[in-house]
């Protein structure tokens, strides 16, 4: 993997794990994703980028067995205003 590549993972997962606490999701319903930026990327690539950065951190792993839907979508924006909005929903362990 390139240096690049391999430091925004990095930072992404140090940013997900701000808010992602629990332990791996054995299970996700569905990952929803909606990319803000230019027009540089396709837009699996940057899919498969936010679930790599989330793997073994937020999901167990992005098999399909483990993440069986996932929507998204990109949006135009200028590089300053690049962001990435996401949700993952899942369902709570039974107590």
């Amino acid at each position: 993997m390139p240096a690049d590549y391999k430091k925004w993972i990095k930072e992404m997962r140090a940013q997900m794990a701000e808010h992602w606490t629990e332990a791996p999701l054995p299970v996700v319903n569905v990952l929803w994703c909606k990319f803000y930026g230019p027009a540089r990327s396709d837009l699996d690539n940057l899919l498969g980028a936010v679930m790599d950065a989330g793997n073994g951190l937020i999901w167990r792993d992005d098999r399909v067995s483990i993440i069986a839907r996932i929507e998204a979508e990109w949006e135009k924006a200028p590089p300053a205003q690049s962001k990435i909005l996401m949700k993952v929903f899942h369902e709570l362990p039974s107590l």
